[in-house]
């Protein structure tokens, strides 16, 4: 296994599935001890990720060997199955530690937990683990307790039957398991809890467009760990290749790097049957390869199970290849996300002669009708894409600052309130006038009412001079060959329309299909919505394979 500081992509095998992991370790190939990351749980895992990745590489730089992984049901591990998740979880930290035991052999496995990972950590009764320090650490119950209040505000119903958090779906018989967690003591543990709160917030529980890496905290962190006399790491052989059976057939998936700068990703495909289609995945916003809470690797592996040929990569600056320099996320709105894009479709194009179809969320739909223009697709499906304007420039609001100094995280105002900008005091005002109003969709509702009535003349020069989106600049230059399907909720179709989405369907010469999935779950954080989409989309992915095999058929006879 060459690992090294950036780490090295490795599945872990258990009884119950794979995990995925990285192992880092110090440049010189020794070691003065291991350290095992026991990340967050749901939303949070996928917000505070490029904060571990960080934290992973400066104990390798401080000369210790890292295992970092993935616990069963998030990023691109095995799914979750049973109604015992604490116990599951247990069992992957036991395989993690020794992953760990066997890189460093002699020497005791620190551990350091993230929220409810601090207390899987603290609840481990391992006997090679050593010394253990909990970041932010929360209870089960208090844990659910407040996912499920996050999730309420998910203007979406709860799948009944269904314990829902944000991103996550329980059978109820699992509450017990999980809310059963204790809080550590703090007395035979070292906790280590932001005294600014806006620094924890920040750290997991936004957006991962909204994250700041918590610099300060990872070096207390790296400062905290004791080290022994230094050792070899030894060689451990990555395992790239893991089998799995979904929907009653066998998939493979292998863990890859794409492209000139050696994207991360994860191939999906049938196991011992050749593909008919391949399928790239682009997370939205700053989320990793795995999508949304996982969502991406879901739909991968049903994909193919479904005999496609699926790859999800990370692009620059995201997942495995978060920029060490910087504290907040890179806009995802860039020309290296679009270079990444054509990058993984022609690792796919190269791999056979299969149809190649991409599909993105949100930011990542607009990368990849950048980039169908640059390179030959089957289709593309841009999925709740809000960015309709083919100006890069129009997003340059989102160049965060690079460096973010935790003086100026400030959370509340004087009177302890959470503070209020102004959208949601307009918001509020229109609660007053217009009580029961999905008050998230009022603006780009409003705006689609109002730009129906403009004058086309009027709207095409306003296009011209950047004030409104129009997406036929967008679209006219994806190729008259590559269908593009639009799949967007409540909200997204209103920015749709806004954009002049249907007038441009009738004017442009590619196949343009719209689907609308209702509701207002942008994110895809409802469990309802989350099967809806995969369904949606692995549907679209059957049709446009039919399609392409009816015009292979017809060219040939």
């Amino acid at each position: 296994m060459v690992m090294g500081v950036a780490g090295e992509p490795t599945w872990i095998e258990t009884a119950h599935g794979a995990l995925a992991a990285a192992a880092h370790a110090p440049t010189d190939g020794r070691a003065t001890g291991c350290v095992v990351l026991v990340p967050a749980i749901g939303h949070e895992q996928l917000v505070a990720r490029p904060s571990w990745v960080i934290l992973a590489r400066r104990l390798a730089e401080a000369g210790l060997a890292v295992v970092r992984f993935d616990l069963s049901g998030e990023g691109d591990s095995t799914p979750l199955l049973g109604n015992d998740p604490i116990t599951t979880w247990l069992a992957d930290l036991d395989a993690a530690i020794d992953l760990a035991a066997r890189l460093v052999p002699g020497v005791p496995v620190q551990g350091v937990g993230l929220r409810l990972g601090a207390s899987l950590l603290a609840a481990s009764d391992n006997p090679v683990l050593g010394s253990r320090l909990l970041w932010e650490p929360v209870s089960g119950a208090d844990f659910v307790r407040e996912q499920v209040a996050r999730r309420a505000c998910v203007m979406e119903p709860i799948a009944p039957g269904m314990l829902e958090l944000v991103g996550l779906a329980f059978d109820p018989a699992a509450r017990p398991s999980l809310e059963g967690l204790p809080a550590p003591a703090a007395d035979d543990v070292r906790a280590l809890v932001e005294e600014n709160r806006e620094v924890a917030r920040r750290h997991y529980d936004v957006g991962t467009m909204d994250a700041v890496i918590p610099r300060a905290s990872i070096e207390r962190i790296v400062a905290a760990q004791p080290h022994a006399e230094a050792r070899a790491v030894v060689d451990v052989p990555p395992v790239l290749v893991a089998h799995s059976i979904v929907g009653g057939r066998r998939i493979r998936e292998e863990l890859v790097t794409v492209g000139p700068f050696g994207l991360t990703g994860v191939l999906s495909e049938p196991d011992g049957v050749c593909p008919d289609v391949s399928v790239g995945l682009w997370a939205g916003g700053c989320d990793p390869k795995s999508g949304a809470v996982a969502l991406w690797t879901q739909l991968a592996r049903e994909l193919a199970a479904d005999g496609a040929r699926c790859l999800r990569t990370d692009r620059r600056g995201v997942g495995e290849h978060v920029d060490p320099g910087r504290d907040t996320p890179s806009n995802p709105y860039s020309t290296t996300g679009i270079a990444d894009a054509v990058d993984a479709c022609r690792w796919l194009q190269d791999r056979g002669d299969q149809p190649v179809v991409a599909i993105g969320h949100s930011a990542a739909a607009w990368t990849l009708a950048r980039a169908a223009a640059l390179t030959d697709l089957a289709g593309v499906v841009l999925v709740n894409n809000r960015a309709w304007d083919a100006n890069q420039a129009r997003y340059s609001y989102l160049d965060f600052p690079v460096v973010v100094q935790e003086s100026e995280l400030q959370p509340a105002q004087q009177d302890g309130s959470p503070q209020v900008g102004v959208k949601q005091r307009v918001v509020r005002q229109v609660e007053r006038v217009w009580p029961g109003v999905r008050t998230s969709c009022v603006p780009a509702e409003c705006k689609a009412l109002v730009t129906q009535g403009v004058p086309a003349p009027v709207w095409d020069e306003l296009a011209r001079r950047g004030r409104v989106m129009d997406v036929r600049p967008l679209l006219t230059d994806i190729p008259v060959g590559t269908g593009v399907t639009v799949v967007a909720d409540r909200l997204d179709a209103a920015v749709w329309r806004q954009s002049r989405g249907p007038r441009a369907i009738g004017q442009m010469g590619q196949q343009v299909t719209y689907d609308s999935i209702g509701g207002t779950d942008h994110v895809l954080h409802s469990a309802a919505k989350r099967r809806v989409v995969v369904d949606l989309l692995v549907g679209h992915v059957r049709t446009i394979r039919e399609r392409q095999a009816a015009q292979h058929e017809g060219s040939t006879t």
